[in-house]
């Protein structure tokens, strides 16, 4: 299994026996899915033959976040500002947010 959101390919599955019944999940099918469609993770999963584990869910969740901020991005409505930069934001607010008596 890899993520290659850049290729178009949220979750890709691993080759080899057991793995056939396992079909890949593109970026683009994943953001129709969740926008038009209004399916939730598991049930995208369960329609490409994944099992819905946790992993692959989690796997998802990032791609479809990366999706729609690039998206955003694109659309002007936020900065283009890297994740980790997003994320030591995020961080430094909660650190700051726990000292405050």
């Amino acid at each position: 299994m890899a993520t290659h959101v850049a290729a178009g390919v949220a979750l890709s599955p691993r080759r080899g026996p057991g793995f056939a019944s396992r079909h890949p999940i593109t970026a683009r099918a994943l953001m129709d899915a969740i926008c038009l469609d209004g399916r939730d993770m598991k049930s995208i999963l369960s329609a490409a033959g994944w099992s819905g584990h946790q992993r692959d869910t989690a796997t998802l969740i990032v791609c479809a976040e990366e999706c729609l901020e690039a998206m955003a991005q694109a659309l002007g409505i936020v900065p283009a500002t890297t994740r980790a930069q997003s994320e030591e934001i995020t961080a430094s607010q909660r650190a700051d947010q726990q000292q405050q008596p």
